[in-house]
């Protein structure tokens, strides 16, 4: 029978979640774990405690459901309705650690439409290895303690160059952190790391080539002379605010200006 995803992000969910089921329920690294928390969990419409599907999944307090839903029986490209069509769901019951189990959604199907059946959902997978929960958990919150303490060390490692209204030649890795639009047109914010661990911060026009931004991270070397704006401090990081740049090098080009 055809099948469809409701959506693409409804496919892409299922295989990455499906992957952690095949892993025992657990993510495959602290990484991983902190990707889903930030992306996956903000604005998860099923945060417990609450229910979902018909009140037939129970969602703990620090757990929350994923559900990825698809058509069964469709015979055009859309997902319109057809006398065989039926919806299929599979929920994620989500905490910390991973998949805390999976079950399978069914619907009751009326003539213009359906809505979920509790009835019918069935529990296809449940997390079993406690241990290995525990031992994960700890491994992870050090991993993140460590984590912590690098990237202030990495902080407070940076000091402010320059004289304000000085030219100053910055080599070192860029990062494109945000773009806004206004007045002027658009507008890109970027930090800067020199070899000796001093952060640069530039807001103004693009200083990446087109070919760096087919890569969604753009990041790159570069070389180029500033002028010191401010000095300014972040977080416990001291940042020097730069403007007016003239490009020397980057590592796509390797050009002079």
């Amino acid at each position: 029978m055809n099948f469809k995803w409701m959506t693409e992000q409804d496919g892409d969910l299922f295989r990455s979640l499906k992957g952690l089921v095949n892993n025992g329920g657990f993510f495959k690294s602290s990484g991983q774990a902190a990707f889903f928390e930030k992306r996956v969990k903000d604005g998860c419409p099923h945060i417990g405690p609450c229910t979902a599907w018909d009140a037939s999944v129970e969602i703990a307090e620090g757990q929350y459901a994923v559900i990825c839903e698809g058509l069964i029986g469709i015979t055009g490209d859309d997902n319109s309705w057809g006398s065989r069509s039926r919806r299929k769901a599979w929920i994620f019951l989500m905490d910390s650690m991973g998949v805390v189990a999976m079950f399978i959604g069914r619907c009751k199907h009326y003539s213009d439409g359906s809505s979920p059946n509790g009835e019918k959902t069935v529990r296809e997978f449940v997390r079993t290895d406690d241990g290995r929960a525990q031992e994960l958990a700890k491994t992870w919150a050090d991993e993140r303690a460590a984590k912590t303490k690098a990237i202030g060390d990495k902080r407070s490692a940076s000091e402010h160059v320059g004289e304000v209204g000085e030219r100053i030649v910055i080599e070192g890795f860029a990062r494109l952190i945000t773009s806004f639009d206004n007045a002027y047109g658009t507008s890109y914010m970027y930090m800067i790391e020199d070899a000796n661990g001093n952060a640069y911060k530039f807001i103004g026009k693009g200083i990446h080539t087109s070919e760096q931004s087919a890569d969604r991270r753009i990041a790159f070397k570069l070389k180029a002379k500033f002028t010191v704006k401010a000095h300014d401090e972040y977080n416990g990081q001291k940042q020097t605010v730069v403007n007016r740049p003239k490009l020397i090098e980057n590592e796509s080009l390797g050009v002079a200006a």
